[in-house]
């Protein structure tokens, strides 16, 4: 019994004390631009990465899978599939870490 509320309390200790995810805008621009693709002006759809990295965390959000919104990125804004895939993960990673 000892045992199981020292595990008990520990468990609760750990969610209480875990780091919250939260959104970095700064290391979302820091991965797109170590991957070749700075933030600064507009991409070929008119948009900054920051912007579209924000659409594809409304996408995630709203129960959109990766796989779902690298194809949204390269059907609507004529993305590679590199270019594609690196926004929607760095977003993933960086900007809406809970989605």
């Amino acid at each position: 019994m000892r045992n199981l509320l020292i595990a008990g309390v520990a468990a609760l200790a750990a969610i209480t004390f875990a780091p919250l995810a939260h959104a970095d805008v700064g290391d979302f621009t820091n991965y797109m631009a170590s991957h070749g693709y700075p933030n600064q002006g507009q991409t070929q759809s008119g948009y900054t990465y920051l912007t579209h990295g924000q659409q594809a965390c409304a996408g995630l959000r709203n129960g959109q899978s990766e796989g779902q919104m690298i194809g949204q990125m390269r059907q609507q804004f004529g993305f590679s599939r590199a270019e594609s895939d690196l926004i929607v993960t760095g977003a993933h990673q960086y900007l809406c870490p809970g989605a």
